[in-house]
């Protein structure tokens, strides 16, 4: 239902949303497509840093010139109350480095 309201708004032009590339398997300083070329480990930075994308197919035709595998992500998800798994505060690097070489 959450997401079927999220969608309605949308449509409605009542939510502005933003996709950003997100990838894996490296800390959260590197983790989100900024710019230039998307086969450059130098195109990547933090989530406040990242390059929005008005949909997920735009976010997707630049992943899909790179060799990195990255997944177009709402924005909203990956800020504080936008995800209902988000822990309420933003994690240090050191707690992004842990979990991602647990999870790597």
């Amino acid at each position: 239902m959450k997401h079927t309201l999220r969608e309605a708004a949308r449509v409605l032009g009542l939510l502005d949303e933003s996709y950003v590339l997100e990838r894996s398997g490296v800390t959260w300083n590197e983790r989100f497509y900024v710019s230039g070329d998307p086969d450059d480990e130098g195109s990547f930075g933090p989530l406040d840093s990242a390059a929005e994308f008005a949909t997920p197919g735009e976010a997707q035709r630049v992943a899909s010139r790179s060799g990195f595998h990255m997944t177009p992500t709402e924005r909203s998800d990956l800020e504080e109350g936008g995800n209902p798994f988000f822990s309420g505060r933003k994690r240090t690097n050191a707690e992004a480095s842990a979990r991602d070489s647990r999870s790597g």
